[in-house]
Formats: structure tokens, C-alpha cells, sequence
């Protein structure tokens, strides 16, 4: 009895493994029922006189794109002129989901893992020379309340006597004790020194935006071009924000509104960590102060920042994450080597336990 109960068991684990990867391939959706399949969709209002274009990046996204579509569905009363999804290779069947959500209110692109920047790209030229006053530029694992993009409208707009160009909500992030923590609000810059004071209502002058969710005047894209692709990943929303500033535009953060963040560092209370992300991060810091302020003060500013490399190499070395602190220091060698644009940068993911 017990030998059948244990194959009755495997057989009935396959058949749900057969049916959710069915389902994530789009097999099923033919022969299920119509009316189930309907109430499954999630329909994101459209309108060619909203003033907002959406554009998500994706790469193996299936855990979030559910709550995504929702969020998307009821981010604004008048919705979107048109909504992007690009994925950049994913193998978790992300597309296929996407697709089945979607109920046909977005439009789907398929590129290869061209990173972040060509992502963002691409989905900005999808909407051709039809652009809209403005970008809503989203990750995929964030959580917003309703109505959250006409609120920060709202702000962005009332503030015409000093031109927002760019904007962000506050970003809050979890910790791996359980905390939510807000990520994009700094006291200091980059380079070490206290921030402005807020100088309006709910407003706070930035020096960039969070990459998880902003919000792009399409006066901007005008002016100084999309995103510079060397970056791959990481630092290329910090270098854009640097372009706009400098082409007389303000960045500001609209502190009346909160939205979450859920990265990939901290999930289900485990600390997961990407070799790749280590590499870029501290790569791009390199190519980032070459292209902001030339060869000599770019030099500075890595120096200046050198002790918080130190400081997160001797936390990944003392928690026994050496081969992370090891992918870090060959991020910020080939940096100073003058590399840029994708590495093929080997990556596994380490998952610990807290």
C-alpha cells in the first residue's frame, strides 16, 4: 500500500508540473474555458489622449507580473496611451504570461539579454515619433496603492514654475529581518556631500531617480537622447539623470507618495546575490565618472568612494561571501580598464539563509 501511495504521489507532483508549465507556455488557453480564461485577464485601460506611456523591462519576472498587470490596471483614472512590456531573455516562460494577462492592452517586444539601458530603449522607440508628454519607466516587482501615477502627476505638473524633468515616488525596500527602509532618499551625494534641503512641499530635490519606477518628461528624451547602453546594467538611470540636470532640468523626489520595491537581494528572508550584479555595480562606477567628469576628476570621484568599496567588500568577506567580494574587485579592475557594454560576466546566485 504504501509502495502505490508513494507512485500515486510523484504521479500527481508531474501532472501539476505538466499543467503549470502548460499553462506558462500558453498550451491550455486554447481548450480551457473562455469565460474562466476572461475573468483571468487583467485589462489595462487605454487611451490615445492619456498623457502617459508605460515601459516595463522584464527578464524571468513570472512571480511578479500578475500584481504588476493589476498595479498597471489601476495606476491612473485615464490609463495609458500605450503600455511596453521588452523582455530580455527570459526562460521562466515570463512572455507567455504576460500575454495571457494581458487581454491584448500591451504590446509585447522579445529581445536577447541586451541589459537594462537597451531595454528601456526599446521600449521608448516602440511609441515612434506618437511619444507622450511623459514615460512611466517600471521594474517589474514593485506594489503601488491605486492611483498612484496621477498623484505624482499631479506634483510633477503644479511645479511649472521650476520644471521637473524627471521624477521619482519614495522607494521603499525590505530588509532581511523584515523591515521596509526607504533606499532612494540620501542624505549625502555621490560624492560625500550633505543634499539640499528640501526646497518645496513634498518635494526633494534629487540628484537621481531609482530605476525601480520614474518618471521621464518626454522634453528630456528630446533633448538629450535615451539611455547610454554602455552601462548594460546598473549607474545608467544615475548617468541619465546627471544629462538632464546639466540640460537645465531638475530631478525630484514626490515624498507624498510610497511605492515597493521588491529586489531580487532580499526575497522570502534569504539574502540572494548575483555574482553579475557585483560586477556591474562597481564596474559602471568606473565608466560612469569617466563619461560625468573626464579622466582626472573621474579618478577622484572612484577614489572618494573607495572606502564604501571597502566596507562592502569586508561585510561579503566576513558573512563568507569572498566569491562575491572577488567578482566585485574584477568589475572595478576591468572599470578602471576602460570596459563597457555587456561582459559575459559568468554568474551563479548564491541563496543564504540569514
Amino acid at each position: 500500500m504504501s509502495g502505490g501511495k508513494g507512485v500515486s504521489g510523484v504521479g500527481a507532483r508531474l501532472v501539476r508540473r505538466e499543467r503549470t508549465m502548460r499553462e506558462l507556455s500558453g498550451e491550455d488557453r486554447a481548450a480551457g474555458d473562455p469565460a474562466k480564461e476572461a475573468k483571468q485577464r487583467i485589462a489595462i485601460p487605454l487611451s490615445r489622449s492619456s498623457a502617459v506611456g508605460a515601459v516595463v523591462v522584464t527578464w524571468n519576472s513570472v512571480p511578479w507580473i500578475e500584481g504588476l498587470m493589476a498595479l498597471l490596471s489601476q495606476a491612473s483614472a485615464e490609463g495609458f496611451q500605450k503600455v511596453v512590456f521588452v523582455d530580455t531573455g527570459s526562460t521562466d516562460g515570463t512572455v507567455a504570461l504576460v500575454r495571457a494577462k494581458a487581454a491584448g492592452s500591451v504590446q509585447i517586444i522579445e529581445t536577447g539579454n541586451v541589459g537594462y539601458a537597451a531595454g528601456l530603449n526599446v521600449g521608448i522607440r516602440a511609441f515612434g515619433s506618437d511619444r507622450p508628454p511623459f514615460f512611466l519607466l517600471l521594474n517589474p516587482d514593485i506594489t503601488a496603492e491605486p492611483g498612484f501615477l496621477d498623484r505624482m502627476l499631479e506634483e510633477v505638473v503644479k511645479h511649472s514654475a521650476d520644471p521637473i524633468g524627471i521624477a521619482d515616488p519614495r522607494i521603499l525596500e525590505p530588509t532581511v529581518d523584515g523591515k521596509w527602509v526607504v533606499t532612494n532618499r540620501r542624505r549625502r551625494n555621490l560624492w560625500g556631500w550633505p543634499c539640499p534641503s528640501q526646497e518645496a512641499p513634498g518635494i526633494s530635490w534629487t540628484e537621481a531617480a531609482h530605476g525601480a519606477c520614474s518618471l521621464i518628461r518626454r522634453e528630456v528624451i528630446e533633448r538629450i537622447g535615451l539611455f547610454d547602453e554602455d552601462y548594460f546594467l546598473y549607474w545608467e538611470e544615475i548617468d541619465y539623470c546627471l544629462r538632464a540636470r546639466r540640460a537645465g532640468f531638475r530631478v525630484a523626489g514626490i515624498d507624498c507618495i510610497s511605492i515597493r520595491h521588491h529586489p531580487g537581494e532580499v526575497r522570502d528572508g534569504k539574502n540572494a546575490k548575483s555574482e553579475t550584479g557585483h560586477y556591474y555595480f562597481w564596474r559602471n562606477q568606473w565608466l560612469y565618472a569617466g563619461k560625468a567628469y573626464g579622466p582626472w576628476l573621474g579618478a577622484l570621484f572612484v577614489l572618494v568612494r573607495l572606502p564604501i568599496f571597502l566596507r562592502e567588500g569586508f561585510r561579503l568577506v566576513c558573512e563568507g561571501d569572498f566569491h562575491l567580494f572577488q567578482r566585485a574587485v574584477q568589475g572595478l579592475l576591468m572599470g578602471c580598464l576602460g570596459q563597457k557594454g555587456p561582459a559575459h560576466v559568468q554568474s551563479r546566485l548564491l541563496v543564504r539563509q540569514e
